[in-house]
């Protein structure tokens, strides 16, 4: 009888484990979608058909504001200028915007950041550094200058990431293959398997949810990776792991947005502090095996707050470049310029969004 009421007991705590997980992703996925749909097209060169809706105020540095695991985690503040002049192949860019929506996202996610890309570095010259993301409309690209300045003219919050590789730095070959496999992404679909981001999800405090899954039969619970679509941590994510700057020791679908970031719930954190636990427990072999998820020597710095700069960083700013997207570069095997290279993939993704935005107001309208 004992025996009976403890199964009981436990198959009632699994049941509103999992419920209350379901009934808060599914809130958490239509909202991000949602999100996702809404983004405007960039300034210059590629579309990006979805928009971060943001509020119309800065939000100013909102350190130590928030609720709980919200709370940002920047330090320290850079200008747009250094950003464009330092930011290289690899370098992370997390955006924190202020559409309520984005709130439910972030409150899901128990993070202050609700989208990640990465910076790829194509040429020398700081215009025409470029940003890779994956939302609504794909996987697209688009100038990190116009995509910064535009997203924080609409008050979101942007932290960067640097990456840095031990005194020689990242090497060149790392940068080249993580460039590569870019380029095959681009104009891949925003995540179809809506089970990949319920993986994400679900995996936040372990393995435990995912397991139960897995053991009920859900295909996407029983691990691997499916490169045909991301979601935009899982691109970063995937990218990082090309260039073998992420460990293997999970999946690219496991990551979300926070887990790029320095909070104390982003698995990258965690794995290192449970490392550094490992290396004190030594003697017990289960414990040492433990390694952080960020190869050595590499690392990414702390989120730097990206900010206006002085009044020649914002005259800068201002400033129409000549001849920007002008570089020739090898894309796909073809040479071509950077404007080419985003103007190419500007009619497909035009296509894409309109099919997404139609899909998604019929899903709506049945709602």
């Amino acid at each position: 009888m004992y025996a009976f009421f403890i199964f009981v007991l436990f198959t009632f705590f699994t049941f509103v484990y999992v419920t209350y997980y379901v009934l808060l992703f599914f809130f958490f996925f239509f909202f991000k979608q949602k999100t996702a749909y809404e983004m405007l097209r960039s300034l210059v060169g590629s579309e990006m058909c979805i928009r971060d809706r943001v509020s119309t105020q800065s939000t100013g540095d909102t350190t130590g504001r928030g609720m709980g695991c919200m709370q940002s985690t920047l330090s320290d503040e850079i200008s747009i200028t250094e950003v464009l002049n330092k930011c290289d192949t690899g370098d992370v860019i997390l955006f924190h915007n202020e559409a309520c929506m984005t709130y439910l996202t972030k409150c899901c996610t128990r993070s202050y950041w609700d989208h990640v890309g990465m910076v790829l570095k194509f040429s020398d010259r700081p215009d025409e550094r470029i940003l890779i993301e994956s939302a609504g409309c794909g996987v697209f690209l688009c100038y990190a200058k116009q995509r910064i300045e535009k997203a924080m003219a609409e008050g979101t919050v942007l932290g960067y990431r640097q990456l840095v590789g031990g005194s020689g730095g990242v090497s060149q070959a790392v940068k080249e293959r993580m460039k590569d496999e870019a380029q095959l992404q681009v104009e891949k679909p925003y995540e179809q398997c809506f089970g990949e981001i319920f993986k994400a999800f679900l995996g936040q405090d372990g393995d435990t949810a995912n397991s139960l899954m897995k053991s009920m039969g859900a295909e996407w619970a029983q691990g691997g990776e499916n490169p045909d679509s991301f979601f935009c941590s899982e691109l970063v994510a995937h990218l990082l792991k090309v260039g073998n700057v992420l460990s293997e020791e999970k999946d690219a679908n496991m990551f979300l947005p926070k887990d790029f970031a320095t909070q104390d719930n982003s698995w990258i954190i965690r794995a290192e502090k449970e490392a550094a636990a490992a290396a004190d427990k030594s003697a017990d072999p289960n414990e040492a095996m433990k390694k952080p998820l960020i190869r050595k020597p590499y690392q990414l710095k702390h989120e730097t707050k990206i900010v206006e700069g002085s009044a020649t960083d914002d005259s800068e700013k201002k400033k129409t470049h000549t001849g920007q997207g002008a570089s020739m570069i090898e894309f796909n095997g073809k040479s071509l310029t950077i404007a080419s290279m985003l103007d190419a993939h500007g009619g497909d993704r035009k296509k894409v969004a309109k099919a997404n935005m139609e899909a998604f107001e019929t899903i709506s309208n049945k709602a």
